[in-house]
Order: structure tokens, then C-alpha cells, then sequence
């Protein structure tokens, strides 16, 4: 561990020096033996580093300018009115001060790490002095969900004094508690049948609110309290298609939905983006519920996050990025056929991750530039939680119908929560299979006839039962006739399913090549008899079954993929 904390030490000492961010050092600077690693610790750190500063004050431990920092090796450089190497000691010092006050506390046993904890009385009170003057003075309660997969709310109430627990105003399965409760020690979380997690994150599952029996996506699934909850809802009716794209995470997420009576979840490492709306499998699928990676900016319970000054500006090109993979992922949700409900959330205070996404979504506005696609969907927003008090902020016409939670205002972590519904006029292609995403989807109206599954079921006119050869025979419906009235005719080429009146008139350009044809007469007959054209007596080519011509072919396929699109809609 020591040489992790050296090697943060060096990562950290160059973003204090303004050399470049946490990520770009930590993959570029020599020597660095786990850059993965380093690359969290060091932003950790910087997050807080203005109140680490404050901390560390009065205790001599930092060297040089207030809030100027060095990096190490090499000649000595100065920054301010210090060195590099000076530089390095405080960067040390910062890196293992965040992980005393934060993480699992100092693992290494150096010099300068005995000297922090000869302070560490003197700087655990300055950071509860600044927790005290700069954090809500009203303690936020703990919260866990009812998993009524496994008990009823009611039940375990029973267990709990009317003191210890309260049962929430909006999500009737969530429990609060005092701040000070050692939930997480409860027999009933270690058991499965109480699950803790905040009211935020309980309230996309709540609004995507999925029938009993109905099809489900939960595109980015682990750690999995939200795809349980979805579970419950459901009460282990109908299917969860899980995804994410970390098999441990996904591994992790497997074995808690086992221990919590999950069973209608069927998990895939794989990244949603890449899952085809059209894919049979997932046709049936009417909810779908986006959370998305995001920047974790409304996670104020979490000590670093609260350590961040308010004046502290968030970094916009990775707040673009992230904004980039959010629209991509939520439309891609929006373009699944049968879809009629999609809930996105995210646990960010920015605008760019929540209205932006959203807006753009929704609207196709100042998209082009970010997915290519500019054209607007056939969704609405539905007002998500109508007596919620805080709102979607008001950049669009339907940003009234999204829902924040304020960390500060509702003592909750921060949150973003948007549904989109299907409009009611675009109900009537809900069960069709679009050929793309942006063409219209198929219609079962082509002039060619369908093939006998389809035939059966519409007729196009009623057969002859003795077509003459001179004459243009009628479609036949069912293959069964057209079977029978070939055996009792001595020239199949005559009894034979007729195509259209388009193939026949090419059929003399073709009477020449389809001589060499013949032996294939008896195949293509049995075969395929809805799709093979009879011709007039007229030909001048001698008495052999003809071939389906070149252009043919095309309308062979065509019938088929309207054959394909009709089993589709069977589901």
C-alpha cells in the first residue's frame, strides 16, 4: 500500500500544479504500477481538497504556499515558493489525510504516515467543526425497502416499534428510520427481506410501475436494488432482461437477487446499446427502465461529496461526455417497437445530464451534432409524482412533468426522474417491427401475394377449379389445392400458383433461358407454389415448366419478409 500512496502522491502533486487532470496523469505519468487505482484515490482527493487544506492548516503538516503544491523526481522546481519535492511531501500528506478522515483508514506504515497520526485528534476536529457549519444541521434518516417478495410491510412493522420505523408518505414499501439506527445490523437485511436504499432510487421503479406478467428491460441493471424492486412489482411475474456491461458487477448483482427471492430476472453481460430493438426476443418488451452512469453530483451523503465547496465548478467536457452516453442510451430505449413506457433517472443536480437529455430526446432539438438523428419520437412526458414540490428546471414546454430532489431542501440524495408514454395516436403501429429506426415500419399491403401462412388467413379471390391453360389462373390460397389439381392435370406447368400479372407479361423475354431448366420443374412446384408464375400458351419455347425469371427473385423475397414481420406481430 505504501506504493500506492507514492504513486498517488505523484498523480495528485501534478493536478495541484495544474499539469492536467486526475485521469490524463494517472495514465501518462511514468512508474505509475496501477494507474486504475491511482486514478480513483487522486480524484477522491481533489474533490476535497480545499477543505483538506482547511484542515491541515494548523497542524504544520503542509509546506510552502497556501493551496500550491509540487510534484516529485528530479531537479527541484519552484512553484510558488516551493519545490518539486516539497511539493511531493503535501501531496502525500493530502492523499493520506482523505484516507484516514473518508477511507478505510492509513495501511501503510512510513515516516510521514506516523506523522499524520500523531494529528489526527487535531484534524478529526477541524473536519467535524466544518461538517458542523457547512452540512444540514437536520440529520437525514436512513431508509430501506420492504421486499414483499419475502414479507409484507405490515409484518415487518410489527417487529419495529412506531419509533424506530415510519412508513413513507409516496412509496408505501419504504421504511425510515432514525438517523443514528444501525440499520444495516437488522436481521432482516442480513435475511434479504430488508433492503436499504434511499427514497430517490426507489422512485424510478415506483413510476415505471410495470403490470404483473408484462416484459421488462432494466438497461443498466447492477448492483440491482432497482432491478429487485422492479421484481417485487411484479411480484416474480412475467420477465427482467438485465444488462450491464461488468460481468462482477453483474456476478455481485446475480447472487444478491438470489438472496432477496428474485426469479423472473434473466441477466446478460452485455452492453444495452448493442441489443437490436428487433430482435424476437425482446419484441413482447413494453417497459423500460434508463439509469445511466452519471456523474453521482446529487450524492451528498457520501463524505466526499459533502466535502465539496459550493463556489467548486463542475468539469463540463466530462459532463458532455457523459451527457453523450445518456442520449445515445436513452433513445436507443425510446426505438424498441412495442415499448410504452421508459422511465430515465439519474442521480445528478446538472442540467446537462437531466433537461438536456431529455429536451433532446424528446424533441430532436441540437441533436444532430451528438447521435445523428434529428427527428422527434412519438412520446410524451407524463407527470411524474404531481404534488412532488421541486421540478424539472424550465427549459422545454413538458419539463414540468420531470421531478428533482433537492440534497439539501429534501435531506435526500439528489435525483432526476423523467417518464416518457407512448402518444395515444401512435397506439395503432405499437405492435409493428420497424425495418429501421427512422423509415416507416412494414405493412402487411403488398400487391404480391404472401406466402400460404399469410394466404390462409386472407384470400385474396376464389380459386377456379378448372383454370384454362390460355387463361390467367387466380391465386391459389392453400397449397393443398394447388397439390391435388397437379396430380389430376397431366401439365403441371399449367397447375401451377400464378404470380401476378407482372411476372407473366416478362415471362416471353425469359422463355429461352428457362429451357435448360426443366429438371427443376418438380422442386420449385412443391416448394414454393404461391411464388412460381404460370405462362400463357402463346410461347414459341418448347413444352417444359419455365423458371422463375431474374426479377423474380426480388418478389420471392419480398413476400417472405412480410411473412417475417407478421410473425413478429404475432406476439
Amino acid at each position: 500500500m505504501a506504493m500506492m500512496y507514492r504513486d498517488a502522491a505523484k498523480i495528485m502533486a501534478g493536478v495541484l500544479m495544474f499539469k492536467g487532470t486526475p485521469r490524463t496523469l494517472a495514465f501518462s505519468t511514468p512508474g505509475v504500477r496501477n494507474p486504475r487505482g491511482c486514478y480513483a484515490v487522486v480524484a477522491e482527493t481533489a474533490k476535497c481538497q480545499k477543505v483538506l487544506c482547511d484542515c491541515l492548516k494548523d497542524t504544520g503538516l503542509l509546506s510552502g504556499g497556501a493551496g500550491v503544491m509540487g510534484g516529485s523526481g528530479g531537479r527541484a522546481k519552484t512553484v510558488g515558493n516551493m519545490d518539486e519535492r516539497t511539493a511531493f511531501r503535501n501531496g502525500m500528506v493530502l492523499v493520506l489525510v482523505r484516507d484516514m478522515l473518508l477511507g478505510g483508514g492509513i495501511r501503510s506504515n512510513g515516516s510521514l504516515e506516523k506523522e499524520v497520526l500523531r494529528h489526527e485528534k487535531e484534524i478529526r476536529e477541524a473536519f467535524a467543526k466544518y461538517q458542523a457549519e457547512n452540512l444540514p444541521a437536520k440529520p437525514v434518516p436512513k431508509c430501506a425497502r420492504v421486499n414483499t417478495l419475502m414479507t409484507s410491510v405490515s409484518s415487518l412493522m410489527a417487529t419495529f416499534s412506531s419509533k424506530l420505523a415510519t412508513v413513507d408518505s409516496d412509496i408505501p414499501e419504504l421504511l425510515h428510520f432514525a438517523p443514528d439506527a444501525k440499520v444495516h445490523t437488522f436481521k432482516a437485511v442480513k435475511k434479504g427481506s430488508l433492503i436499504i436504499q434511499s427514497k430517490p432510487s426507489c422512485i424510478p421503479a415506483m413510476v415505471l410501475n410495470p403490470p404483473q406478467g408484462s416484459h421488462v428491460i432494466d438497461s443498466c441493471s447492477a448492483p440491482g436494488n432497482k432491478t429487485s424492486h422492479l421484481a417485487a412489482i411484479m411480484n416474480n411475474t412475467g420477465k427482467i432482461y438485465a444488462f450491464d456491461k461488468d460481468k462482477k458487477r453483474l456476478d455481485m448483482m446475480l447472487k444478491l437477487l438470489e438472496q432477496r427471492g428474485v426469479k423472473n430476472v434473466t441477466a446478460t453481460c452485455q452492453d444495452f446499446i448493442k441489443v437490436s430493438p428487433r430482435d424476437k426476443q425482446y419484441s413482447s418488451v413494453t417497459h423500460i427502465l434508463v439509469d445511466p452512469s452519471c456523474s453521482g453530483s446529487g450524492m451528498l451523503d457520501r463524505p466526499e461529496m459533502q466535502l465539496q465547496t459550493v463556489e467548486e465548478k463542475p468539469d463540463l467536457s466530462r459532463l458532455r461526455q457523459l451527457r453523450k452516453f445518456q442520449l445515445l442510451i436513452l433513445r436507443h430505449a425510446l426505438s424498441f417497437p412495442n415499448v410504452q413506457r421508459v422511465v430515465y433517472s439519474t442521480c445528478s443536480i446538472h442540467q446537462e445530464e437531466n433537461e438536456d437529455v431529455v429536451r433532446w430526446a424528446l424533441t430532436g432539438e441540437n441533436a444532430t451534432d451528438i447521435t445523428g438523428a434529428s427527428s422527434s419520437v412519438p412520446f410524451e412526458l407524463e407527470k411524474v409524482l404531481p404534488s412532488w414540490p421541486h421540478r424539472g428546471l424550465p427549459l422545454f414546454t413538458q419539463a414540468e412533468n420531470c421531478i428533482r430532489v433537492d440534497p439539501k431542501e429534501d435531506q435526500a440524495t439528489g435525483f432526476f426522474v423523467a417518464c416518457f408514454v407512448r402518444k395515444s395516436h401512435h397506439s395503432t403501429i405499437t405492435n409493428q417491427i420497424p425495418s429501421s429506426h427512422v423509415t416507416p415500419p412494414l405493412q402487411s399491403t403488398s400487391p404480391s401475394p404472401l406466402p400460404t401462412t399469410a394466404a390462409k388467413t386472407k384470400p385474396k379471390a376464389k380459386p377456379k377449379p378448372k383454370p384454362k391453360p390460355k387463361e390467367k389462373a387466380e391465386p391459389i390460397v392453400t397449397p393443398a389445392k394447388t397439390k391435388s389439381k397437379a396430380k389430376a392435370k397431366p401439365k403441371p406447368k399449367t397447375k401451377t400458383d400464378p404470380q401476378s400479372t407482372t411476372s407473366t407479361s416478362s415471362s416471353s423475354t425469359t422463355a429461352a433461358a428457362t429451357t435448360t431448366t426443366t429438371t427443376s420443374t418438380s422442386t420449385t412446384q412443391s416448394h414454393d407454389t404461391t411464388t412460381t408464375c404460370a405462362t400463357e400458351t402463346r410461347k414459341r419455347s418448347p413444352p417444359s415448366t419455365p423458371q422463375a425469371p431474374s426479377h423474380q427473385l426480388t418478389s420471392t423475397k419480398r413476400p417472405r419478409k412480410v411473412q417475417f414481420t407478421s410473425t413478429q406481430n404475432s406476439h
